[in-house]
């Protein structure tokens, strides 16, 4: 994943699929835990548009590990 901390544009590179391909979709959730943002990550080369978060510290919740990134 980078940049890291990111302005607009997070990218997540995966080797495999990162979700169940019955249910593509990952939630961005604050220190919160507020669901930010809803994304599919697929295996390959992912961008996200984090554009319309608020500066602060978010985590990607993947089924078997949880990113951090910070905007």
């Amino acid at each position: 994943m980078y940049p890291n901390p990111a302005d607009n544009l997070l990218f997540v590179d995966i080797d495999q699929p990162a979700v169940d391909v019955q249910c593509p979709r990952v939630n961005i959730v604050d220190v919160q835990g507020r669901i930010c943002q809803t994304v599919s990550l697929q295996a390959g080369h992912n961008s996200i548009d984090i554009s319309s978060l608020a500066k602060g510290m978010y985590f990607i919740q993947l089924p078997q590990k949880v990113l951090r990134f910070v905007k």
